[in-house]
């Protein structure tokens, strides 16, 4: 499963009967984002329009609490998660349980100390392309169609923009090099892996167990 965290606003709102709501964008349709780079490899990412809309429609979200699943704020079936896609993402709104641990993390998403989403999905329809603009080897990802996890209000995003935080064995590294060496073959003589292995290096330091 993939994670990516955005930086948003989430709005924080409590009803004369007590009903704390949390909302804003979990997920960003057609923005081209940065997932990484050394100054002479990137990795880039955009989730086309639509991307989720079967899933959203057939599969059950929750959202959790910094991706913790002791932690659920609301499920999609209880109505307690609400899903919205617009033309430009996809909306949510939280109810956070009426709880200790509820009124705590909802005072944090009040406060401000909380104003980061993220969400966690599995790529079903995938375009890869990889080029090169000057000297900067590019490797850019489209989702076309992906399966959508939950979604987690978080309290630090791992980089400023979207990330991808995923652990991967010494297997699936040397499979990356050699496919980025041989679509990059003509474009990009001299590639060692070196930038793909810090990348991969990084992403093992700062992995989180879902």
């Amino acid at each position: 499963m993939h994670v990516r965290t955005i930086q948003t606003e989430l709005r924080a709102t409590k009803s004369d009967d007590g009903k704390m709501t949390a909302a804003g964008r979990a997920i960003p349709y057609g923005v081209e984002t940065v997932l990484w780079t050394d100054g002479s490899y990137e990795e880039r990412e955009i989730i086309e329009a639509g991307a989720f809309t079967e899933s959203l429609s057939a599969d059950d979200q929750r959202a959790l609490w910094n991706h913790n699943r002791a932690i659920v704020l609301g499920r999609r079936t209880a109505k307690t998660l609400r899903l919205s896609e617009q033309e430009a993402g996809v909306d949510v709104e939280i109810d956070f349980p009426d709880s200790p641990e509820g009124v705590s993390k909802f005072t944090n998403v009040k406060r401000g100390d909380v104003g980061e989403m993220s969400f966690g999905f599995d790529d079903i329809n995938l375009k890869e392309e990889f080029f090169k603009e000057g000297d900067l080897r590019i490797y850019k990802r489209t989702l076309q169609k992906g399966k959508l996890w939950e979604v987690s209000p978080v309290t630090w995003a791992a980089y400023e923009k979207e990330t991808s935080i995923k652990a991967r064995s010494k297997e699936e590294i040397n499979e990356r090099i050699q496919l980025i060496k041989s679509k990059l073959s003509e474009a990009s003589e001299g590639v060692d892996g070196t930038a793909v292995l810090k990348r991969e290096a990084e992403l093992r330091d700062i992995e989180i167990w879902l």
